[in-house]
């Protein structure tokens, strides 16, 4: 799998995508497959997973059928 916009190859973790930045070769990057948006960059994997977990998404609940949590 390839990211958009160039070769560098992106794994797919769950509901979200990671992929090397184009910037700096150690940072890898996440986004929401759901909304498309930038979740973080970091070096650290174990990082990336707690900034993953801490992203809700809109689109979520939608796409899955489940109630989004109340306010």
């Amino acid at each position: 799998m390839t990211t958009s916009g160039g070769s560098k190859p992106s794994r797919d973790f769950g509901v979200f995508r990671r992929s090397l930045t184009r910037k700096h070769s150690q940072l890898t990057e996440s986004s929401c497959k759901a909304c498309r948006s930038f979740i973080g960059a970091s070096a650290r994997p174990e990082l990336l997973d707690l900034i993953e977990k801490l992203h809700y998404c809109i689109l979520g609940p939608q796409l899955t059928g489940k109630e989004a949590p109340s306010l």
